[in-house]
């Protein structure tokens, strides 16, 4: 409840921003690719965003994102001593800071460096294509982080790793923006999410090699439209 009135409290502010502001409606399709305890993988995602525009190009808005993540050892070819792997799901919203740069005639190319910081719900799951390091993970560490996984004769077989919350989220991007038509922009976007813990791959042994924070980088197309006279047309 409290990450919902948060949530309402910035789209409020931005309401009121606005009036005196260009506001925008964003959404946008791409990939993603993790850096986790595991091989580089490729994803999908989504986004949609609401931006307001002063006129000193300073941006303010609210951003909701959602991710398809994967990891494994066999992925893009990569090279690993692990072969855990892993999927999941993360569900974003951060309220986002930017600053945009316009060129050309008319403005028609913005470029738009931006930074948002919020919460992420995680949920993933994740095995050992190779049992006899899963065997070996849960007599060193327990099943407070792997889960055994036993065969019909209660032998020891295999195990597994999964992970499920909400976790702090930083991300930085970049755009590039071209206006297509009038009030339409499209853009190509490439950010960083910076997660606040190392469980989001499902797999977070305490070992030295596996403090470092998880992160995972998105490449984005999508398309800006300019609201104002929408906004304009309402009261909130």
């Amino acid at each position: 409840m409290r990450l919902i009135s948060l949530l309402l409290c910035v789209f409020a502010a931005l309401t009121s921003f606005s009036q005196k502001s260009r506001n925008y409606l964003k959404a946008a399709v791409g990939t993603n690719a993790t850096f986790m305890d595991c091989a580089t993988a490729i994803g999908y995602g989504v986004s949609g965003a609401i931006r307001a525009e002063h006129k000193s190009n300073l941006g303010y808005g609210l951003k909701f994102d959602v991710n398809t993540l994967v990891g494994g050892s066999k992925s893009l070819n990569v090279q690993t001593s692990s072969s855990y792997y892993f999927s999941g799901i993360a569900i974003g919203a951060m309220p986002t800071l930017d600053y945009s740069i316009y060129l050309l005639t008319r403005k028609r190319l913005e470029i738009t460096p931006r930074l948002g910081a919020g919460i992420a719900f995680i949920s993933s799951n994740g095995g050992f294509k190779e049992p006899n390091q899963g065997i070996s993970n849960f007599n060193n560490y327990g099943a407070n982080y792997v889960q055994p996984q036993f065969n019909s004769k209660g032998q020891l077989v295999n195990a597994t790793a999964e992970s499920k919350g909400l976790y702090v989220s930083i991300n930085p991007a970049i755009s590039f923006g071209y206006e297509v038509k009038d009030k339409t922009k499209l853009y190509l976007e490439y950010g960083y999410f910076f997660m606040y813990s190392d469980e989001i791959d499902g797999l977070n042994l305490p070992t030295a090699s596996n403090e470092s924070n998880d992160v995972f980088l998105t490449i984005q197309i999508g398309i800006s439209k300019h609201i104002n006279s929408f906004i304009s047309q309402r009261r909130f």
